[in-house]
């Protein structure tokens, strides 16, 4: 009943990260080009430390499966996807989603740079403001939102904000007109713990593993993808070639995206309606 929010806290980890990492990494620069890979390097030896020694294993011996290097591999593990037609379903959607949320970190800088002129440090202001509204929403508003509202409605407003920030970057007008945007944009951070909370429905305790390394590898096989489709499109309605100069044109094609996938999730989980129980009903549940 809580997975949503604690896959949130998650989120909230990364958008805290997203606003340290850059800071962190840029003030090490200075001592060096090769100290922030370095300090990165000692992190992550740290978390495997951490994770090793302090974090309980949560599923019982009986429950485990043996290791199999079939599944353990990005295709392997989308192939276990693929058994249920369902999951599939939501992938595909995800898969969509992926794209259309590649396009900050794929376009955002260019894209501030050719059409208001921002500084590196105006990038990195920017962004550290995406970082920390990321952090508020994810840390603190995915439980109660997921509470009030269901799952699914989550992802549905997730991903409707997601539009919406999107077109706002595409026709900003001035620069200060992307930050209303970006607030609006944070709440992209419901969807996928609400998403996993939905997805893990279908999976058994001892596949749940699996099932973040399936979400793991499909994010990282439409990264491939979705750098070339989001840059290209910049780049060619940012030059005399484009039959419209429209430099938004990257973020108006993500916010289509999101809207796609909001299509297709409604799709999905209005055919399984098992898979996000009515409150309601869980609540006089808990009650009894």
């Amino acid at each position: 009943a809580e997975r949503a929010g604690k896959y949130g806290l998650i989120g909230a980890a990364w958008g805290i990260g997203f606003v340290v990492g850059p800071a962190l990494g840029g003030a090490l620069g200075e001592l060096g080009p090769r100290v922030p890979f370095f300090v990165a390097a000692g992190l992550a030896a740290l978390n495997v430390c951490y994770g090793f020694f302090v974090l309980p294993e949560t599923l019982p011996e009986a429950r485990r499966r043996p290791f199999d290097l079939r599944r353990a591999n990005p295709v392997g593990a989308l192939r276990a996807v693929r058994r249920d037609a369902v999951v599939f379903a939501l992938f595909g959607g995800l898969a969509i989603y992926f794209v259309a949320h590649d396009v900050n970190p794929t376009t955002w800088t260019y894209y501030v740079v050719h059409k208001f002129a921002w500084s590196p440090l105006e990038v990195g202001l920017a962004l550290g403001v995406v970082g920390l509204s990321s952090a508020v929403v994810s840390g603190t508003l995915v439980g109660p939102v997921v509470a009030r509202i269901g799952e699914a409605r989550a992802i549905y407003l997730g991903l409707g904000c997601c539009a919406i920030c999107y077109f706002g970057h595409a026709f900003a007008p001035v620069a200060w007109a992307l930050f209303p945007a970006i607030a609006i944009g944070a709440f992209v951070g419901l969807v996928m713990p609400s998403l996993r909370g939905v997805l893990s429905r279908r999976f058994p305790p001892e596949a749940r593993g699996e099932m973040e390394g399936a979400i793991a590898s499909l994010i990282s096989l439409v990264a491939i993808a979705s750098p070339l489709i989001l840059t290209q499109t910049f780049r060619y309605f940012s030059s005399d070639a484009a039959p419209i100069y429209f430099p938004g044109a990257s973020f108006f094609l993500a916010g289509m995206l999101a809207l796609i996938a909001l299509a297709c999730f409604a799709r999905v989980l209005t055919r399984n309606p098992e898979l996000v129980p009515a409150r309601d009903t869980t609540t006089r549940s808990e009650d009894t």
